[in-house]
């Protein structure tokens, strides 16, 4: 204690006969000790973030890299922010000859002040992403039973869908059944595009599908075996789909994301009452 102490009061101390030139090595002086305190500080800040960002699922993947390209480039403007206080100092004290030897360690606190304001709104932001959606993906694995069902698309799905994607309106359904096989029938092809970006066809299809783990959400697999209903060639390169599950509880919800998904563009399903899927398989 005693260390970090004496530390911090020479952080502040002013320099006894102040110039311009006396100035710039007093800043460059405490330029690593500054880092190092703010990095003590910043760096947890910034991985707390991160870490609340990826999972409520505002960033999919790669949250690794981000870290460490955020970090970086945390430190590269901090260091430049931090040459502005010589660079302020110097050529004042050289308008101002006379000027207060306590500008040198005032400055520095504003900086710092200003600094940990900075480093402490992302800590602030993801609150107020996950506001209203803390709830919205699945956190616990759902029983199977409480899947098995028809979905349909849900009014605002529709409406994008017909409004925004230009596809023709009809009937569209995904079903899951009780023996783990899938059929999608009419889905707009826009989830599986470039971009998310309508080409006007429906894919139907069958498949195998399963429930698992990604991060802090419970999430559908969907594996197809037959794509011969897509609106063109599948191609090797697609086998499935993941499709997010919403709500902590039946019925859940089921959503396609169209495109990247930080634009929050989604076709959403809900699942048919059991005595709409009764009525609709003629039981």
């Amino acid at each position: 204690m005693n260390c970090i102490a004496s530390t911090i009061r020479w952080l502040f101390k002013p320099m006894p006969s102040p110039t311009a030139g006396g100035a710039i090595l007093w800043w460059e002086a405490r330029r690593i000790p500054v880092n190092l305190l703010v990095g003590v500080y910043g760096i947890p800040c910034l991985l707390i973030s991160l870490a609340f960002i990826m999972q409520f699922h505002f960033l999919q993947s790669g949250g690794e890299v981000i870290a460490l390209i955020a970090i970086f480039l945390t430190a590269v403007e901090f260091n430049v922010c931090y040459t502005l206080g010589w660079l302020v100092e110097a050529p004042v004290r050289v308008l101002f000859p006379k000027l207060t030897p306590k500008f040198s360690p005032r400055l520095l606190l504003i900086g710092l002040l200003v600094s940990v304001f900075v480093i402490t709104l992302p800590l602030l932001f993801p609150a107020i992403l996950a506001d209203g959606k803390t709830d919205r993906y699945t956190a616990t694995r759902p029983a199977t039973a409480d899947l098995v069902g028809t979905y349909y698309p849900t009014p605002e799905t529709l409406s994008l869908v017909t409004a925004t994607g230009a596809y023709a309106s009809g009937p569209c359904s995904i079903q899951l059944q009780s023996d783990g096989k899938f059929q999608f029938v009419n889905i707009p092809d826009w989830y599986r595009t470039d971009f998310g970006k309508p080409s006007g066809g429906m894919d139907s299809g069958t498949g195998v599908w399963i429930t698992e783990k990604r991060q802090e959400r419970w999430v559908l697999l969907l594996w197809f075996d037959n794509t011969d209903g897509f609106s063109y060639a599948a191609g090797p390169g697609l086998s499935g789909a993941e499709v997010e599950l919403l709500g902590q509880h039946a019925p859940y919800d089921i959503a396609l994301i169209v495109g990247d998904p930080d634009e929050g563009r989604e076709m959403r399903f809900s699942r048919a009452p059991a005595t709409t899927r009764s009525s609709a398989t003629g039981r």
